[in-house]
């Protein structure tokens, strides 16, 4: 599904900045992992964006006959070949696409990426495989792209094979970039008064239907911050290099907007880390066994690992690159004494916890606590506001293996309040007066 409108952080960025302000845009790298699909940037010769399907059914003899079965203007170069649009055409079928490229301002060397049922299909098939070609200033290139069902015999195969379950492919394309493209970038970082590098993961690199095996961000993304410099996790090398770090995970339409709000202080940022960042691949709680074995997935993690504990308990060399509920803000808040107001031992187990948390800053600001998602919203300086947890059984209890069911011991429990899990600014604590039981939700 396409969005209908897209507003991208460099468009947010500018559109937030003040008259008068000179903006200087270098891209520095690639950063996919595939090439951007070209929908934009073609056209069907009579003017219409897009390019031109058409399909052919084969012969008896795999000869494509000369007509077409249907001829249809697409718009995407992304392209899923569904079942139920073939109703009318044979087993074995020929797909050619045809199009014109946008005529470029300049001369340039470009490079285009194609793959089938493949990479950009949930991990199946073909990776993507890549031509170069040098494209003159103002001229409409032809593109043709011909796709075939029929897949090649295999080593040792004496036959082909059809490929009839959702069929694809995917044209992308990008201008190449220079060798000295990433010292270009830190060059004009270099005559600006502020560098803003924006650095990330998209849909190829975090999709359904396969798991990423390491952490780090694509190509010389590392190199390009690292230099300019002097949101699912990645190694951040340069993270003690930045001035500051947002992180914005995917948001959708309005990101650029978004991205500019917070960086220009028109609104003040509140969010807290969902997850725990680790600083390499090594400390993630299931490094080993990532991928399955023989159609096995094994879970070799304890309960003592889960996210509500905030740091990894196993033995770790470096301190984790960012905290669960770690996050900064453009203000600070103080924390006062928490307080047990309530509390029972049984299958209706709850506990009530107040806190006050005061704006000590200079802006207004929101403070979240993530146990039981509570915020302090719009907080305004100076002003202070209670905050009030209720606690239900799920946060003294774990899964018995043994038993298979949940359980929550006898003793005394801590409640610790924090802006993370190791700043913790005031702690109380409440009794679990009898062991209990349950099943169910």
């Amino acid at each position: 599904m396409r969005n209908p409108y897209v507003v991208t952080p460099f468009e947010g960025i500018v559109a937030g900045l003040p008259e008068g302000v000179e903006v200087k845009y270098h891209e520095g790298c690639a950063g996919l992992a595939l090439h951007d699909a070209i929908p934009a940037t073609t056209e069907t010769g009579v003017g219409e964006p897009g390019w031109v399907c058409a399909i052919y059914s084969h012969e008896e003899q795999d000869k494509i006959i000369d007509t077409p079965v249907r001829s249809i203007r697409v718009t995407e170069t992304n392209i899923f070949l569904a079942d139920q649009a073939f109703d009318d055409v044979r087993t074995r079928f020929t797909a050619k696409f045809k199009g014109k490229l946008v005529p470029r301002e300049k001369d340039q060397r470009f490079r285009f990426g194609l793959t089938v049922y493949g990479q950009a299909f949930f991990g199946n098939g073909t990776p993507e495989v890549h031509g170069e070609v040098d494209l003159k200033a103002g001229v409409a290139h032809e593109i043709e792209v011909e796709f075939r069902n029929i897949r090649g015999p295999a080593d040792g195969d004496e036959a082909e094979s059809l490929v009839n379950l959702g069929p694809g492919l995917r044209l992308g394309g990008a201008e190449v970039l220079p060798e000295q493209s990433v010292e270009e970038a830190a060059a004009i970082a270099k005559d600006v008064d502020l560098a803003i590098v924006v650095v990330g993961l998209n849909g190829d690199l975090e999709t359904e239907g396969y798991d990423r095996i390491h952490l780090e961000l694509p190509g010389r993304t590392n190199e390009r911050v690292a230099k300019v410099a002097a949101g699912s996790a990645v190694t951040m090398p340069w993270i003690d290099q930045v001035a500051g770090l947002v992180q914005a995970w995917y948001l959708g339409n309005e990101t650029g907007n978004a991205i500019a709000d917070v960086l220009f202080g028109k609104v003040n940022p509140s969010g807290k880390m969902s997850m725990t960042f680790p600083k390499r691949l090594e400390d993630v709680p299931s490094y080993g066994h990532l991928s399955p074995q023989n159609g096995i997935v094994r879970y070799s993690e304890d309960f003592k690992q889960l996210v509500r504990n905030g740091i990894i308990t196993r033995l770790i060399v470096d301190t984790p690159l960012a905290l669960a509920m770690h996050g900064l803000s453009y203000t600070t808040f103080k924390y006062g004494e928490a307080k047990v107001s309530a509390s029972s031992s049984s299958n209706d187990f709850s506990v009530t916890v107040t806190v006050s948390v005061t704006n000590t800053g200079s802006v207004a600001g929101s403070e979240a606590q993530l146990k039981a998602f509570k915020k302090a919203k719009n907080l305004a300086p100076g002003k202070t506001e209670e905050v009030q947890f209720t606690l239900d059984r799920y946060a003294v209890s774990y899964w018995d293996d043994i038993v298979h069911r949940w359980r929550a011991d006898k003793g005394t429990y801590i409640f610790r309040v924090g802006r993370s899990t190791v700043e913790v600014e005031s702690e109380t604590t409440f009794e679990v007066e009898k062991a209990f039981e349950w099943n169910g939700l």
